[in-house]
């Protein structure tokens, strides 16, 4: 196997030591080896320093390496490559090398650290990092600004650039190296030091986090060392700090980003604007996710062109919600109020129950847009006679929605809905907010960006009339379990019988779902706190308890499906505006709803018969 040294990096330290150096004598051995080296092929066997060659024909070149150190370099390279045996060529390399790099010669020791690591020895590799490491130090006390080879002929010209920085970055990462090594902090520390101080990206990243790891509270330490990083483009770093400067944007900082230019130029907002955006567009070449938030303040901004760029950015890097939020913005807009009143474009005799999403931003539109997919393929659900209309893109100004301050529940002002006297093109109303908690109040459902599918499954089966199986809160578990006309609960009397009724009832449906099918039923949760006991048509903890666990049994569907078919059905929704024109006393509103109200009363028993015919 023929060596040959065609590396980029160990050709500038050559020629920068050869140019430069005062002192040639480990130069001059450096170079006695290579000239070994390239004279004959040879199988370089590694030796430790510290192990002499084992064949008796090598002793005596041994005697002679191990006089190398007292010998002057002129007297060592005088020996040609022709005066020494074939077989102990290479060891004599070897030795002039590990002479050469016992003297300071950084190409020598970078060679030995090379082949250490070529041949997976562990020790060695980490001698040779030392080694390196120490010249390293060294560079940097003597002169901070160039490498151990400018420092050994002050009075030299100029060195190169590039050869200055390739010296100082194999130094440099031979201290990083070897930092990673240790054990104890307090040296890790030391040698990341060393590493940063000749612009070690990567040293100075891992130092930021071990000085953070330690409990040092510098904080602007640490972030100096992340800055120094960034700016070298360690991806990692950037990330950090985009991260970082975005996070301490407060909602006024990030609302005044639409109007940028008023901002005053020495004002703390603007100087953390300025730097979440600088660091921001760093990081987003790369990083998805950091393009992905940079595209949403754009978007914030009213900046569409550059919101859909950064998108665009986050797709081709994989970000999950990127390529959804480019077809959201490619195939909705915003539409008025009207546009949800009027024909009903779902008035097929199927729908017995029509959903209409609307949402009032971007990143809800994405995830109502993601749901009504989910729920399309959903196989759960597609013997449900559910529509669902197309989503509707609201203007902020038409939906207002806050999060309630005690409840924490989303509240959202739907008067002007109320006050549209049209027929809805809907029965229900599923509202997807900002923030709050999610729940369902007559016709309306509300979710926030943090909700998921199952948790919209959950809520879903609330328009049914479904009652949660986890306990509920002692006045709502009073209400519930006093009535008990929840499709999924059975309460046991005073006497601990039970409603026959509805328990016939159960056990007809789940005959009918199975002939070998037989009912199970077991407590449930939702009555603890009203002091009775409670059952469900279930063994198994289902959807309405943890809706995590996307469980619905069969007899809960049969129960959906028939608590769809009646009365009220299809008047949930406009139930609730008539309730807002009652609160807003607006007597044309409450006429209007009053008349919808008995229209869909009064077209509920042919849709039922129409329903009960197909197949």
């Amino acid at each position: 196997m023929r060596v040959t040294f065609q590396f980029v990096s160990l050709l500038l330290i050559t020629l920068l030591l050869l140019r430069y150096s005062s002192n040639h004598s480990g130069e001059l051995l450096f170079k006695q080896a290579l000239a070994l080296f390239d004279e004959r092929p040879y199988e370089r066997s590694y030796e430790k320093p510290d192990e002499k060659p084992h064949s008796q024909a090598n002793k005596q070149s041994n005697k002679q390496v191990n006089k190398h150190t007292s010998k002057t370099a002129s007297e060592i390279v005088s020996k040609s490559a022709s005066e020494i045996p074939n077989d102990t060529q290479s060891q004599h390399a070897h030795y002039l090398l590990y002479v050469s790099a016992s003297q300071g010669h950084i190409g020598a020791a970078t060679m030995l650290l090379e082949e250490a690591q070529a041949q997976y020895a562990a020790s060695q590799s980490l001698y040779w990092h030392k080694e390196l490491a120490t010249l390293a130090e060294k560079t940097l006390m003597t002169n901070a600004e160039g490498p151990l080879a400018r420092q050994q002929n002050p009075t030299s010209a100029t060195l190169e650039s590039s050869a200055v920085s390739t010296v100082n970055s194999v130094l440099a990462d031979a201290a990083f190296n070897y930092a990673l090594n240790l054990p104890g902090k307090g040296l890790k520390r030391y040698w990341l030091g060393v590493a940063s101080k000749l612009s070690h990206a990567p040293a100075s990243f891992e130092l930021a986090l071990l000085l953070s790891d330690s409990g040092v509270s510098n904080d602007k330490t640490r972030l100096s060392l992340l800055k120094k990083a960034g700016e070298q483009g360690h991806v990692q770093a950037l990330r950090t700090l985009a991260s970082y400067y975005f996070n301490r944007l407060d909602a006024s900082t990030v609302a005044a980003f639409l109007q940028r230019d008023r901002l005053a130029s020495n004002t703390r907002a603007y100087s953390e604007l300025e730097n979440a955006l600088y660091w921001l567009e760093k990081a987003a070449s790369f990083d998805g996710a950091s393009a992905f938030t940079l595209a949403g303040m754009y978007w914030e901004a009213e900046k569409p062109e550059h919101a859909m760029k950064y998108y665009r950015i986050a797709e081709a890097a994989n970000h999950a919600l990127a390529a959804e939020y480019v077809k959201v913005i490619s195939e909705y807009n915003i539409v008025p109020l009207e546009h949800l009143f009027g024909a009903n474009r779902n008035s097929a005799n199927t729908c017995l129950q029509t959903l209409q999403f609307v949402a009032n931003d971007l990143h809800s539109v994405a995830q109502a847009r993601r749901f009504k997919q989910l729920f399309e393929q959903d196989a759960r659900f597609s013997n449900l006679p559910i529509c669902v209309n197309d989503i509707a893109w609201l203007s902020s100004t038409e939906l207002q929605c806050k999060t309630a301050q005690q409840s924490h529940r989303i509240d959202c002002d739907l008067r002007p809905l109320a006050n549209m006297l049209e027929a809805p093109q809907f029965t229900h109303l599923i509202v997807f907010a900002e923030q709050g908690r999610a729940y369902v109040q007559r016709g309306v459902m509300y979710l926030d960006r943090q909700d998921e599918y199952s948790v919209f499954v959950h809520e879903l089966a609330h328009f049914a009339h479904f009652v949660d199986e986890y306990a509920l809160s002692p006045a709502f578990a009073q209400q519930q379990c006093r009535l008990a006309d929840a499709p999924n609960l059975l309460i046991a009397q005073a006497n601990q019988s039970l409603d026959k009724q509805k328990l016939a009832y159960w056990n007809e449906l789940s005959g009918e779902l199975s002939a070998a099918n037989t009912l199970e039923i077991s407590k449930s949760r939702t009555c603890e706190n009203a002091a009775v006991t409670s059952y469900k048509p279930s063994a198994d903890i289902t959807f309405l308890e943890h809706h995590d666990t996307h469980y619905i049994p069969a007899i809960y569907l049969d129960l959906w499906h028939q608590e769809l078919r009646k009365d009220g059905a299809k008047t949930a929704v406009a139930q609730e505006f008539m309730h807002l024109a009652i609160q807003n006393q607006s007597s044309s509103a409450i006429q209007h709803w009053q008349t919808q109200l008995k229209r869909s009363s009064q077209l509920m028993p042919a849709l039922e018969s129409a329903q009960s015919t197909s197949p």
